[in-house]
């Protein structure tokens, strides 16, 4: 009994002697009143006693090969009474389904895993006020970081909580850490530098959560080379953008599944063709998907495609043959329950010989060089016809123009004509004057009749009015123009003259 206490009994025996006429409701009165001081001045020993409690026993705790683990699921503990508790040597701690509001300062340095899951956890970071020292010997838990006493902590699940933002505060002093687990909660945004400092992360699980974009932060240079498992699964992602995961080279398994999928770029898996072995695209919206998209991944034995509403397309058809040459390294699963849809409402099944139909009806690699090969059978065409239409149009030229020299040589041999016909009307003794100028005048006249090679022949000197005849039978005027190329080399006699000749036209 305290020194409070006695002094309360005191003063009530003191009133009751000393004033014997009270009546009995100002006793019950007095009564009450000592009964509401001594709880007031009851001293805290139960929460001192929390304060010496190990955590084995508040909670329940197990040792299995050489693990001590320690389960205050459900245990109804505060944060104050976790951050009191001694934890000695234990490895795994459960503190799940508390609902805590923050994260509790445990001081565990053999802590390896820890399960912060299903609570109300909003964020990460504390401020040194949020807690008071129980006791005036007791020194303040609050330092830098909620996991600044748990440098060996390997597993850490803050899944099903309420967490909208990470930043690189929130996950300080986890250097160690291989596996987190953020999943389930309302996370919109990340930092870049977000998971900065967990150089040695394996697992990471960002699934169900906010996000619409593949966040930047997981390609960050210090924990890239380390990654090997992401779930970004359920999460309200439309697009794959080229590279997307372009630093993660050594990622084995890439969750995509149930997200709001529908655009993959055919580059989007580019940086982890080195090592991934299982992608989960099943549950999205995905409509065609190219068979570029997974050439590359040379280690993939793992492949979901099932619960898409894949049109069937020539690309898909691609996709499907790729698939079938590497049927005995990747595994596709729910194949058999894998189906497109064609413009008709017919379902085509991926393992069906059927779908290869859609891609007879764009044969791409024969109409391409078809229709190159028509292009090119146009333009010669075009060629050859333009240049005939020049030939043609050079004959056209030609043939107007000896028309045109017959015309003038019409007007030419009238003139040439009349001049004969008055140079025979002199004397005799002018004869030779008179033929020799027919012959001039015949000359120019087959010059300008024929482009042919100038044809002579023998004139009769004694009768040039006379018309000659051929060997051939053929009336020549004046003169005889033979049917063959060569020029008669006749010597020349007396009575006849060398002179150049043409046919006599038949409208002459």
């Amino acid at each position: 009994m305290c020194a409070c206490q006695a002094q309360c009994w005191l003063t009530f025996f003191f009133w009751s002697d000393m004033m014997m006429e009270i009546t009995t409701m100002q006793r019950f009165f007095f009564f009450f009143h000592y009964l509401v001081l001594t709880a007031v001045t009851q001293p805290l020993v139960p929460q001192a006693e929390v304060l010496r409690k190990q955590i084995c026993d508040i909670c329940m705790c197990s040792n299995e090969t050489g693990v001590t683990t320690a389960n205050c699921r459900n245990s109804n503990l505060n944060e104050l009474e976790l951050e009191s508790a001694v934890y000695g040597d234990i490895h795994t701690l459960n503190l799940s389904h508390l609902n805590l509001r923050r994260v509790p300062m445990v001081r565990a340095p053999e802590l390896s895993v820890l399960d912060l899951s299903n609570n109300q956890i909003s964020d990460f970071s504390r401020s040194d006020s949020d807690v008071e020292p129980l006791l005036e010997d007791t020194p303040s838990l609050i330092t830098n970081g909620p996991f600044e006493n748990l440098g060996g902590l390997r597993d850490l699940d803050v899944s099903f909580n309420r967490l909208s933002n990470l930043t690189r505060e929130m996950l300080t002093d986890l250097g160690n850490l291989e596996t987190l687990n953020i999943s389930h909660n309302e996370i919109r945004t990340t930092d870049a530098d977000a998971f900065a400092d967990l150089t040695k992360l394996v697992t990471l699980r960002l699934n169900h959560n906010l996000l619409t974009e593949v966040p930047s932060a997981i390609s960050n240079e210090n924990f890239r080379q380390t990654l090997e498992d992401l779930s970004l699964s359920a999460n309200p992602i439309r697009a794959l953008r080229r590279d997307a995961f372009s630093r993660l080279i050594y990622l084995h398994v890439l969750d995509l599944s149930r997200m709001e999928l529908d655009s993959v770029h055919p580059n989007a898996f580019q940086g982890v063709t080195a090592g991934l072995q299982e992608l989960y695209l099943h549950t999205n919206r995905l409509q065609t998907l190219s068979a570029q998209t997974i050439q590359g991944l040379d280690d993939l034995t793992m492949l979901s495609l099932h619960e898409n509403p894949w049109v069937c397309n020539c690309t898909l058809t691609k996709l499907t043959r790729y698939l079938e040459t590497r049927r005995n390294n990747i595994n596709v699963l729910q194949l058999d329950s894998t189906y497109c849809t064609s413009d008709d409402g017919s379902k085509t099944y991926f393992t069906s010989q059927e779908i290869d139909a859609f891609c007879e009806s764009f044969p791409l690699e024969k109409v391409i060089p078809a229709a190159i090969g028509a292009v090119i059978l146009i333009i010669a065409t075009a060629i050859i016809a333009t240049c005939c239409c020049k030939k043609r149009r050079q004959l056209s030229v030609q043939q107007m123009s000896p028309d045109h020299t017959n015309r003038s040589t019409i007007n030419m041999e009238t003139s040439i004509r009349q001049s004969y016909f008055q140079r025979s009307t002199l004397s005799p003794d002018d004869n030779l004057s008179s033929l020799e100028a027919s012959t001039r005048s015949e000359h120019i006249y087959c010059s300008i009749k024929s482009q042919q090679p100038l044809v002579y022949t023998y004139a009769d000197a004694r009768k040039p009015e006379n018309n000659l005849h051929s060997a051939d039978g053929v009336e020549y005027q004046n003169a005889v123009c033979p049917k063959n190329e060569k020029h008669p080399q006749s010597p020349k006699s007396d009575d006849g003259y060398l002179v150049p000749s043409f046919k006599q036209s038949p409208t002459s």
